[in-house]
């Protein structure tokens, strides 16, 4: 473990007060989506309340069974994941009953048993906040010197969910509560066992009851995703110690020789601190990795050009020799990926590699859209292209705005619309796990397709090859951006569509419940109600149609798990003069 060295932060870099902005000035929500307001508190308070009654203190509530499941040490993470959301929407309950606004006034009848409590939408800080105070006083109980069920503790997730949910609901609350940082910070040093030796690249996991990782291989999403919440853990307490472990293993990353230009390697050794492998992906145990790199530079204003520079190669072709992934709506796009039809046919993403050319099939998600590659070279097993959360994400039209990239912005606005049509295609209007498009370069995705699929395929463009829905909010969150970049009420109406196929396909026994089959509204549930369901699809929901000017996109960095944390005023510009520059080719 690496705590001996103490030092003070030397403060933020220099400022401007004309900086760079990603959110739409002048953004308000037209009044006739007041409503929505009310419906994404409702869920919020129906899930809440059953989570008090059933599962308090632990980690998910399961909504079948009426009783929990703990999946994250036992130290009740909906609770530290929620305590934001209800900083940020200034829930304040009263013992008066609430009918939310959806019942009648949307024509859906709500089939939980459990009634919200009476929701005061003006209270101020100081207003009744049972549930921020009572979240505070069980966190200040916590004890995160040792797990509460048996196994490891995961260092990513512990850093995005209990390390981010303290720290931005320390900010958020006016930095009130000194007791988030104090558990912030002891949880933390638990967790920098994981950091062995001179290598600079952490292990996955560590035994909390001996202070030894567990000798696994670890992955860049795993390594890569520490630098905003330890950061800031590092401003609060003065100790540099944190924000330099977590920074070091980005920029020794981001300098390992890599298969493509940017794009790292997926499998990282932490003793030898080298790639394993040549599997590149934009998706799982990669994309946050790509995430935090500009993200990083936004919450800093950091004068090191590496994250912004690495950022910017994953997405670069300037060297027209170079291979070209092509994405060919004609199949994969044509039937609604693009709204109203538009179709990209002619639009090429060059990507630095070999100039072996090479065909593509594509798997879609909300969280991830892959493309296979078939190499000359067998430089790569596969290639991600895309995925759908992470391109069509917040933090690329956050980075696409900070290096005034009109071309990043519109390609993630493209996406967000192939993602939305997996929604908007099913019978519950909720989009699956994972789904897939037969491209123009390939005539398969992953193995054999089914009349059904192929059947399905026709009908929308893409076709289900997991429906299930356990409440992941990347779709939403693409919206959500996608509605503070632009101004158009179509990602609000949307949203709304999204509430309403809440409230009518996943009541359970209490709150709510994922669902086995998308395309099946009654093809049941699933009894487990994960943390990022508070943290995430009701934090994006609730500020999609709260006023723009609370969370603003220019005031706050969200991590991976829709924690806002406050950033500095914007510098005027964070592009690197004569670098790489992203370019859209038009065959």
């Amino acid at each position: 473990m690496r705590l001996s060295r103490l030092g003070v932060l030397s403060g933020l870099l220099s400022l401007s007060w004309a900086g760079t902005t990603v959110q739409k000035p002048g953004l308000v929500v037209p009044p006739v989506y007041a409503a929505r307001l009310n419906d994404t508190k409702a869920l919020f308070v129906e899930s809440y309340e059953a989570y008090r009654k059933y599962a308090w203190g632990h980690d998910d509530l399961a909504p079948l069974s009426k009783g929990f499941v703990d999946s994250r040490n036992g130290w009740g993470s909906s609770v530290v994941d929620a305590m934001s959301t209800m900083v940020s929407n200034n829930y304040a309950c009263s013992e008066d009953g609430f009918k939310p606004s959806c019942e009648g006034h949307h024509g859906i009848e709500r089939t939980s048993s459990l009634t919200p409590m009476r929701l005061l939408f003006d209270a101020s800080p100081h207003e009744l906040q049972e549930y921020i105070e009572e979240a505070v006083n069980y966190t200040s109980t916590i004890d995160f010197t040792q797990s509460r069920i048996p196994g490891a503790v995961s260092v990513f997730e512990t850093t995005i969910r209990y390390l981010g949910g303290l720290l931005s609901s320390y900010e958020l609350s006016g930095k009130k509560y000194q007791v988030l940082v104090d558990k912030a910070r002891e949880v933390a040093d638990k967790m920098a066992f994981a950091w062995v030796g001179d290598s600079v690249i952490p292990f996955g996991f560590v035994d909390f009851d001996s202070n030894t990782p567990l000798y696994f291989t670890s992955n860049i999403a795993e390594a890569g995703t520490l630098s905003l919440e330890w950061y800031l853990l590092s401003k609060y307490t003065k100790n540099t110690t944190y924000a330099d472990l977590s920074v070091a293993p980005v920029i020794h990353i981001a300098n390992l020789p890599s298969p493509l230009p940017g794009l790292a390697a997926q499998g990282i050794n932490p003793v030898t601190g080298e790639f394993i492998g040549g599997y590149v992906t934009w998706g799982a145990a990669s994309d946050s990795y790509f995430e935090y790199l500009v993200k990083y530079a936004r919450l800093t204003n950091t004068d090191n050009s590496i994250f912004i520079d690495t950022w910017k190669a994953c997405l670069t072709g300037e060297n027209r020799s170079l291979a070209k992934c092509c994405v060919r709506p004609p199949l994969t796009l044509r039937s609604g990926l693009c709204s109203k039809n538009r179709r990209l046919e002619t639009l090429r993403i060059s990507l630095i590699t070999t100039t072996a050319r090479f065909g593509l099939s594509a798997r879609m998600s909300p969280g991830h859209v892959y493309a296979v590659a078939e190499m000359e070279l067998n430089v790569l097993e596969s290639l991600g292209l895309f995925p759908c959360r992470e391109l069509a994400a917040g933090f690329h039209y956050t980075g696409g705005r900070l290096l005034n990239n009109q071309t990043i912005v519109d390609i993630a606005l493209e996406l967000n619309e192939g993602c939305w049509n997996s929604y908007a295609s099913t019978a519950t209007g909720i989009g699956p796990e994972a789904f897939a498009f037969i491209s123009t370069d390939s005539n398969a995705t992953d193995g054999s397709v089914s009349e059904d699929q192929l059947k399905f395929y026709s009908e929308h463009g893409f076709y289900i090859t997991n429906s299930k829905y356990v409440m992941r909010p990347e779709v939403l969150e693409s919206n959500f951006h996608a509605w503070r970049v632009t101004g158009d009420t179509k990602y609000l109406d949307r949203a709304g569509d999204a509430i309403d196929s809440f409230f009518r396909y996943l009541p359970a026994p209490v709150a709510y419940a994922p669902l086995v089959d998308v395309n099946n509204a009654t093809g049941g549930l699933i009894d487990d109600m994960e943390s990022f369901w508070f943290a995430e699809v009701l934090k994006y929901l609730y500020l999609t149609f709260d006023d723009p000017d609370n969370i603003s996109l220019d005031k706050y960095v969200f991590n991976t798990e829709c924690q806002p944390f406050e950033a500095p005023p914007a510098l005027k510009s964070y592009d690197t003069p004569g670098r790489l520059t992203f370019v859209a080719q038009q065959s």
